[in-house]
């Protein structure tokens, strides 16, 4: 997966070259980009939810020698500022599908809490509106997917489905949660990317209010229209690729 590395990595330098910088990487697995970070002179944090990912994060962390860096074997859904501190870059890469939805808004907001600058959520999406779920009285939709084998290495921890939200809700989640703006990330290309993920930089700045025009209501990404026959067909097809691919 170097394509996809060299991305978050490059999207993190672009907008943080200060390399002294200190960085959150929530379920990072064995450490690659919180290694790859701390080679680049980041203060780098990693949070991994499996013991035996953690520990292999901990051997590669002497075998680098870098001090920079340190791992915590945790669930993700105990992060909190209490706990873990501040951080002002926060990577969310490949986790929020892998919670039930409210768990995943939660870490959203977990997110903002933690960080000072920015945080990067690198997910796969939906397609369609399917379900629907409340959370501090805003509606979001998506649609649930059955996880990995519990023993399987990338799946979730305790539950048996994930929950991929749509773009809208995506974005309006994030923006709810109080990122003052979102922006995705094209370049560097990840070409293995299937065409149902997206990487988004959230920025946690201060909200603009126009002294010359004056603001309505709030608005939010209000989601797409309904299917026709022949691309819900499509879709359909895409879910059952994907799932013969896994």
């Amino acid at each position: 997966m170097p394509e996809r590395q060299r991305r978050i990595i490059q999207t993190v330098v672009d907008h943080a070259p200060e390399n002294n910088l200190t960085v959150l990487d929530l379920a990072c697995f064995e450490g690659a980009y919180s290694l790859e970070l701390a080679s680049h002179g980041y203060q780098v944090t990693g949070i991994e939810g499996r013991s035996e990912s953690h520990e292999n994060a901990e051997r590669r962390r002497r075998e680098s020698g870098y001090e920079n860096v340190r791992f915590f074997c945790d669930d993700v859904r105990n992060l909190s500022r209490e706990k873990y501190g501040e951080y002002d870059i926060v990577l969310c890469l490949g986790i929020l599908y892998h919670l039930e939805a409210e768990d995943a808004l939660k870490l959203i907001d977990y997110v903002y809490s933690v960080c000072r600058r920015f945080a990067i959520f690198d997910t796969h999406i939906s397609f369609t509106p399917d379900e629907k779920v409340i959370y501090r009285g805003q509606t979001y939709a998506g649609h649930s997917s059955r996880e990995h084998a519990l023993s399987h290495p990338w799946s979730a921890i305790g539950n048996e489905f994930g929950f991929f939200f749509t773009r809208p809700s995506l974005y309006n989640a994030i923006e709810g949660a109080g990122f003052s703006s979102v922006y995705e990330c094209l370049m560097p290309a990840a070409p293995d990317y299937f065409i149902n993920r997206t990487t988004l930089i959230a920025i946690k700045g201060r909200p603009v209010t126009l002294n010359r025009t004056p603001l309505g209501k709030r608005r939010v990404w209000p989601e797409a229209k309904p299917y026709s026959a022949l691309r819900r067909f499509a879709v359909r097809t895409f879910k059952v690729a994907k799932k013969l691919w896994r």
